[in-house]
């Protein structure tokens, strides 16, 4: 259902930077809408480790690696959320730069490379 809250919240933040009134307001919207998605991430990701239901071929270093990087967003989004309430455009690239960063490969994220030889 937060999902459903994206693109109402993404167009709060657009109003509001083109109207230059109400900023504070709508970056913190819009990042606790982006925080609460990743906290429900943190929870599926928690029920299906802990239920077993993964991938069997999956390496507990890549489990580990997914798990630290959906722990990150909470952190990474939230400081935006919080920085965002006092200094609004610095909010937004806070939590702009999580983007891009978050699609980066992590080590161990995608196990070990097989070898050739």
């Amino acid at each position: 259902m937060v999902i459903g809250f994206l693109p109402f919240s993404t167009s709060l933040l657009a109003g509001a930077l083109r109207a230059e009134a109400g900023l504070s307001t709508a970056v913190v919207f819009y990042g606790s809408t982006l925080w609460t998605a990743a906290a429900l991430f943190n929870v599926i990701w928690a029920h299906l480790r802990h239920a077993e239901l993964l991938d069997p071929g999956l390496e507990p270093a890549a489990i580990k690696a997914i798990g630290r990087r959906f722990a990150l967003a909470l952190g990474w989004i939230g400081s935006g959320v919080i920085v965002g309430a006092f200094v609004p455009v610095a909010g937004v690239v806070i939590i702009a730069a999580f983007l891009p960063a978050y699609y980066l490969p992590i080590r161990g994220e995608y196990g070990r490379r097989p070898t050739t030889g």
